[in-house]
């Protein structure tokens, strides 16, 4: 029982500073370039079109420099993960749409809703739910 207690006050630790720094990334990347960008291609987004390729490249870097540490841990207590999965995270974490994630990796959208199902089975459930708000379905 009292295991189970410090085990659940850690992870409300570990949520928290998340949290923080995810707040903390957020208003980074408002105060970016990128925000005003995505702000003036939100047309193009729209209609489904691709980021140009040198923009999409730049953009991935950008929150690759971003998500720096969080990336380590993520990575680290989900070791399945590939680069696009956790950019697919990093875009989600900062409330993109499926549109904008999409464009940005310059896919369909359709591979980008099979990509959040893939990541349901590769995730953790703590990971899975801090990055997209709710636990994943049971199979």
């Amino acid at each position: 029982m009292k295991k189970s207690i410090i085990f659940a006050a850690t992870l409300l630790i570990l949520f928290s500073c998340k949290e923080e720094s995810l707040n903390l990334y957020r208003n980074q990347y408002l105060t970016s370039r990128w925000a005003g960008y995505f702000i003036a291609q939100q047309g193009e987004v729209d209609a489904k079109g691709l980021m140009p390729t040198a923009d999409s490249e730049q953009f991935l870097q950008y929150l690759s420099e971003l998500f720096v540490n969080m990336l380590v841990d993520l990575h680290r207590e989900n070791d399945r993960l590939n680069r696009d999965d956790m950019d697919y995270c990093c875009m989600t974490m900062l409330g993109f749409s499926i549109n904008q994630i999409a464009y940005c990796c310059r896919k369909p959208v359709k591979y980008c809703y099979n990509r959040r199902t893939r990541l349901a089975e590769r995730l953790t459930a703590e990971w899975y739910q801090f990055i997209f708000g709710k636990q994943p379905k049971q199979a």
